[in-house]
């Protein structure tokens, strides 16, 4: 016979209960007159205690940490107790006495205690219960509200709901509370029911400026565009650099020197000026982040021809660390300047498309007279071109280049249009009149040439979508410096529908020609970014005037709608522009 249990809660006798079956044996009864046993389980689990083997009536009881009994089995006779209850982690006792005080009987205790794993909450994903298009007037702002775009979820309410903008609109402002929202920004469902979210769209022929100074060289970037002008808050004679955000025109030089060839990427601006911070007349290149304006070279030689991709930036420059009188080309990464080309030739022309460059240069691996083309891919500059005739203009995106040079597989004198896809040249036209001023997005080429198929000494638009060249233009006017964005092709071409004599802007939105301006101004050159366009019109004053327009039909947002406890939907909100 085991040692008898202890009598009372004070002297119970300690076991182990697991998920291992655990058997005591012993006897109650007589001067016996109760048994006690003490656990302890580390985290809940599910309990059972079975008592048997009874010769005489006995009864089991579960008592918790403090006394109170929390469970018990009391069955007449001989009959088998049994408890079996889910308990969480804790002390508790085991109570077994006889069923009457004559009752005595030897018994089976058998144990077993089985943790639970806790049930984890569910959380379900939010569901977008209405996404439906806005439609609103070009150049208007719509104010968003539930009946657009509402979210539900079963578990968190509405300002727990969080969109993250994932993509912006490309033709107007996603505005909160009238802060203007950029990728990685918030708002939620309570947001949009209180109508604090907004888009704002971009006009149809919105003028820029309104003076009767001279406004040139306009560049846009999404919605964000850059120029130069005469005068400013200053009043003087000397250029200055204009910056509009989408929303506001800001001044970002205020001097009495000339600022000249802004370009832009983003929120980022890039343009020469003479003078800076050491007082010289030479030009220096200065660069504005969005916030502010830093000037990049300090030095008493001529740095010109700025281009900018992202933080990236290259410009021409006057001697460098040979100390010739020729230009050399810059490329500053965001936070070094570093000197690419080092030579006796004159370097010229640079674009930039991230870390990618190409330039044209006098002379190259052939020493002739003619200039070459170059291609530098952020480790190694290559020669694209080895012969001896002029290769010019070249124009990049990604690792494509395109340009114009003499000749050809043809042999003839006209020019034609040459591309590269990073990897091997080919000649995109063969024919015995001009093609020329070729730009380039993506696999997507644009240029203007000489005849066409109407077989007229005008000069055309085509355009070659990486696979086949289109003629875009048939007439007997000038058509000329297309540039293009995707699909998307703007140029100026005299005439137009009103027959006049001044040039005016057109756009091929990758189907169907446009005209988008017409009047008896000339309207020259544009420039397009997506479907916003912008360009100086000399307007009325005989001064020009800077217009920005956008062409889209729609437009849209990304983001993703989170909970908060781990549920996530991605989705995409589209806007009519009518």
């Amino acid at each position: 016979m085991a040692k008898d249990f202890g009598k009372n809660r004070n002297q119970a006798t300690v076991v182990t209960v697991s998920n291992a079956p655990r058997v005591l044996r012993n006897a109650i009864g007589g001067k016996d007159r109760a048994d006690f046993l003490r656990f302890t389980l580390p985290v809940s689990s599910s309990f059972q205690a079975n008592l048997s083997k009874l010769k005489a009536n006995a009864d089991l009881a579960l008592l918790n940490s403090a006394g109170q009994v929390i469970g018990q089995s009391k069955r007449k006779g001989k009959r088998n107790e049994a408890i079996t209850l889910p308990l969480q982690a804790g002390s508790y006792f085991l109570r077994i006495t006889p069923g009457n005080a004559q009752d005595q009987t030897k018994y089976r205790l058998r144990l077993l205690a089985v943790p639970t794993v806790p049930a984890v909450p569910t959380n379900t994903a939010p569901l977008l219960a209405t996404n439906s298009p806005l439609s609103l007037p070009k150049g208007t702002t719509a104010i968003f509200n539930g009946t657009q775009l509402k979210a539900t979820d079963l578990e968190q309410n509405p300002s727990q709901l969080t969109y993250t903008v994932t993509r912006l609109p490309e033709s107007g402002l996603l505005q909160l509370s009238g802060t203007r929202l950029a990728v990685g920004n918030t708002f939620t469902q309570t947001d949009i029911d209180t109508g604090r979210l907004s888009y704002s769209g971009l006009g149809r022929n919105q003028r820029l400026t309104n003076n009767n100074e001279f406004d040139t060289a306009p560049q846009v970037s999404g919605l964000n565009a850059v120029w130069s002008g005469v005068g400013g808050s200053d009043r003087g004679v000397d250029e200055e650099i204009f910056f509009f955000n989408g929303t506001t025109v800001t001044q970002l030089t205020t001097n009495g020197t000339l600022d000249l060839e802004p370009q832009i990427s983003g929120n980022n601006v890039v343009w020469f000026g003479a003078g800076g911070s050491d007082g010289g007349v030479d030009e220096e290149i200065f660069f504005f982040n969005g916030t502010t304006v830093t000037q990049l070279t300090t030095n008493n030689t001529g740095e010109f021809y700025p281009q900018v991709s992202g933080n990236n930036i290259v410009w021409l420059g006057i001697g460098g660390s040979d100390g010739g009188t020729d230009t050399e080309l810059f490329f500053f990464n965001g936070t070094t300047v570093t000197q690419l080309t080092s030579n006796s030739n004159d370097d010229g022309f640079p674009e930039i498309s991230g870390s990618n460059i190409t330039w044209s240069s006098v002379g190259g691996s052939d020493g002739g007279t003619d200039t070459e083309l170059f291609f530098f891919n952020g480790t190694t500059v290559t020669q694209l071109t080895t012969n001896n005739t002029p290769d010019i203009n070249s124009r990049i995106s990604g690792n494509n280049v395109v340009w114009y040079g003499r000749g050809g597989s043809d042999g003839g004198a006209d020019n034609e249009i040459f591309f590269f896809n990073g990897s091997t040249v080919t000649q995109l036209t063969t024919n015995n009149t001009d093609d020329i001023d070729p730009q380039i997005s993506g696999n997507n080429v644009v240029w203007a040439g000489r005849g066409g198929s109407d077989g007229g000494v005008d000069t055309e638009i085509f355009f070659f979508n990486g696979a086949i060249v289109t003629q875009l233009t048939t007439n007997n006017t000038f058509d000329s410096r297309p540039e293009i964005s995707g699909t998307n092709i703007a140029w100026f071409g005299a005439g137009g529908s009103d027959g006049g004599t001044d040039t005016e802007i057109f756009f091929f939105n990758g189907s169907t020609v446009s005209q988008l301006t017409s009047n008896m101004f000339d309207d020259f050159p544009v420039q397009i970014s997506g479907s916003n366009l912008i360009w100086r019109s000399f307007f009325s004053s005989g001064n020009p005037e800077i217009f920005l327009s956008n062409m889209a039909t729609n437009d849209s947002f990304g983001f993703t709608l989170a909970d908060g406890a781990g549920g996530v939907t991605n989705g995409m909100f589209n806007l009519n522009l009518v």
